[in-house]
């Protein structure tokens, strides 16, 4: 305080203090479009005979569109995806910024992407040939079956854009312990989902359901409603079990139970993003 002659005692505030900075914004999230991705192997060691995986696409014109295809994110992340024979693959995705695209994935000879890591980067429009030089390479069917594996010298690999007029499943929710979905989710809402495109009318297109054993032939979204053909086999392929296939119509949002697990999908038309850059070099 402050003591004039007069004796009054004025009490004098101290500044307020400068407000804390302001923290950088955070970077802008970056759009994963998933790409179709096809890959064929051969037993030859220059693409010429020996393709080992059939041909389920029958109507497609282009060979490498013939066999079942991977969706694929456009830009680089870090899951790791067991492929059988003991090894992974982390970072799988298609750079789509390329003329011709790029498919780039890391390659590990552990089960769980540990290990010394092999980075590879391949020219990917259906036609260059690409030589393995991995030892033992081999194609798994099943990851989880070593019998479903088959070696390969060569290969071609093939990433491309889904049509821009199509619609996309935002988000696909499985509850792996659950058959009413009421368990915590695999993938809860609070996750930034990938767009994952579908065409909005039915088509003869196979799609490979990662590892699990089934495919999935002529998958749409007309808006409100997701439906397939499921089967049982990784490459739409009929097998002597029945019911396989048989038809799923999904309304958005619904609980789809097939015990003991479950899913919901949530099928809508929207505005497609343009994919990210990829980010900086460091």
């Amino acid at each position: 305080g402050a003591c004039f002659d007069d004796g009054t005692t004025v009490t004098v505030e101290a500044p307020p203090p400068p407000p804390p900075p302001v923290p950088p914004a955070p970077p802008p999230l970056q759009t994963s479009l998933n790409i179709n991705r096809y890959a064929q192997f051969f037993s030859s060691s220059d693409c010429s005979s020996g393709a080992i995986r059939p041909h389920s696409n029958l109507h497609a014109t282009s060979p490498a569109e013939k066999v079942t295809t991977w969706t694929t994110p456009s830009i680089p992340h870090d899951e790791c995806w067991y492929i059988g024979n003991g090894r992974s693959l982390s970072g799988v995705h298609c750079d789509m910024s390329t003329d011709p695209p790029s498919s780039v994935v890391t390659h590990y000879y552990t089960p769980d992407c540990t290990g010394t890591p092999v980075p590879g980067t391949f020219v990917a429009d259906g036609s260059t040939c690409h030589t393995s030089a991995l030892p033992n390479a081999k194609y798994c069917t099943d990851p989880n079956d070593d019998t479903t594996c088959s070696s390969y010298l060569s290969f071609t690999t093939l990433c491309k854009a889904p049509p821009a007029a199509t619609t996309a499943v935002l988000r696909w929710q499985d509850w792996w312990t659950s058959d009413s979905c009421t368990s915590p989710s695999s993938y809860p809402d609070s996750e930034t989902p990938r767009f994952q495109h579908f065409p909005d009318a039915p088509h003869e297109d196979c799609r490979s359901l990662g590892g699990s054993g089934f495919s999935v032939r002529g998958g749409f979204c007309n808006g409100t409603t997701y439906q397939d053909h499921i089967y049982l086999g990784p490459d739409c392929t009929l097998p002597t079990r029945q019911p396989f296939p048989y038809p799923r119509s999904q309304p958005a949002g619904a609980c789809q139970s097939h015990a003991p697990s479950s899913h919901k999908s949530i099928c809508e038309v929207v505005d497609l993003p343009s994919p990210s850059p990829p980010p900086p070099s460091p």
